[in-house]
């Protein structure tokens, strides 16, 4: 009995060893240094949109978890490895610049995004366009395909989930699979004016868009007289 506890406690000692050296060379380790081609291979950001998006959403993440001891930089660059490869987390948690348990990462993952979400969302994601920004849409859709009138494009985009335990027939789509269908809507310079990611893969393009709040955005504009 005594040589199991023994056996047991030094498991124990070795985890916690382990977890130690883990945070150490976390800790220690700089993303920074990368090369240039190197850090946009990892993460798909250059290292000035990186430190411009940690920036801005660290006071977020800071109120989130006050009694965090991963660094902020380390939550973005362990957050954008994952979106950027599609790797599973416990890949990611191994990978030497994070060491981060699949536990801590699942939770730092839901932090940043929903940060980014509240901070960076507000302020770059905006459907709503100033009338010069129509005229010059709609000068380039004439110009670049001959339809008058186009502020913008929409498509559906279907992100693939993990089979859901609730409302799985809503997720499950016309290749056989479980997604989202997010709805995305691009003005004439790519940059993203809207995304709608409510509806699972069984809704059809047609559909998300009837019942999207910027259908009936423009369809109040028009009504009103809008015509620009």
């Amino acid at each position: 009995m005594d040589s199991v506890a023994l056996w047991l406690e030094s498991e124990g000692n070795g985890e916690r060893v382990y977890q130690i050296e883990r945070r150490r060379i976390r800790d220690k380790s700089n993303i920074m240094e990368l090369s240039d081609e190197s850090f946009v291979k990892n993460y798909r950001l250059s290292k000035e949109t990186f430190m411009y998006l940690l920036n801005n959403i660290t006071k977020d993440l800071s109120i989130r978890r006050r009694q965090s001891s991963v660094p902020n930089i380390i939550k973005l660059s362990a957050t954008l490895k994952l979106l950027s490869t599609g790797g599973y987390q416990n890949q990611i948690g191994g990978d030497m610049p994070a060491r981060l348990s699949q536990k801590t990462l699942s939770k730092i993952i839901k932090e940043v995004l929903t940060s980014v979400e509240k901070v960076m969302c507000s302020q770059l994601v905006n459907f709503k366009m100033s009338d010069e920004e129509k005229r010059k849409s709609k000068r380039h859709f004439w110009e670049k395909s001959g339809i008058p009138g186009v502020i913008g494009v929409v498509d559906g985009t279907h992100i693939q989930l993990i089979r859901p335990t609730n409302s799985e027939q809503l997720f499950f789509n016309r290749k056989l699979k479980h997604s989202i269908n997010v709805m995305v809507i691009c003005d004439y310079t790519m940059a993203i004016r809207s995304v709608n990611g409510r509806y699972g893969g069984a809704s059809h393009d047609s559909h998300v868009w009837a019942l999207s709040a910027e259908r009936a955005y423009l369809k109040r504009c028009f009504e009103n007289g809008d015509k620009s």
